[in-house]
């Protein structure tokens, strides 16, 4: 699904939306939401994938494939919202055309991987994106 933590790369192609719009807050500029924001996905800490890897390492079964999310979606509305609330900033979202056709809801089901290996994640996404706005100031 789509992870998230402090010390993000930049470097590579992809660089997620939650620093996108942590950037443009802390240059005093609106987020940009692509779209209406009703786009869902499945954000998940890093500490829970870590522990995913753990718990994989430790399972009775081979050559398995897992979805290692949440299992909850949340919209790009909601993810905004709540990095504007964790930085105490008052600005408000900007809405722009979407210029490609992205994948509008992605949300993973993790019954195999707690069923299997015993794996739900614990960081909340308000607990982990403060810990991300924490590192990144």
């Amino acid at each position: 699904m789509n992870i998230y933590g402090p010390r993000m790369d930049y470097r590579g192609t992809y660089v997620s939306v939650i620093m996108k719009v942590l950037d443009r807050i802390f240059a005093g500029q609106p987020p940009v939401i692509f779209g209406d924001g009703s786009q869902v996905y499945d954000f998940i800490y890093i500490d829970d994938i870590a522990l995913a890897n753990i718990l994989s390492m430790k399972a009775d079964c081979a050559d398995e494939c897992f979805n290692i999310g949440m299992g909850i979606g949340t919209s790009i509305n909601e993810l905004v919202s709540i990095l504007i609330e964790l930085t105490g900033s008052s600005l408000t979202p900007e809405y722009r055309p979407e210029a490609q056709s992205f994948v509008t809801q992605r949300i993973g089901s993790i019954d195999k991987a707690a069923s299997m290996l015993g794996f739900r994640a614990r960081t909340t996404l308000r607990d982990g994106l403060a810990k991300v706005v924490a590192w990144r100031r």
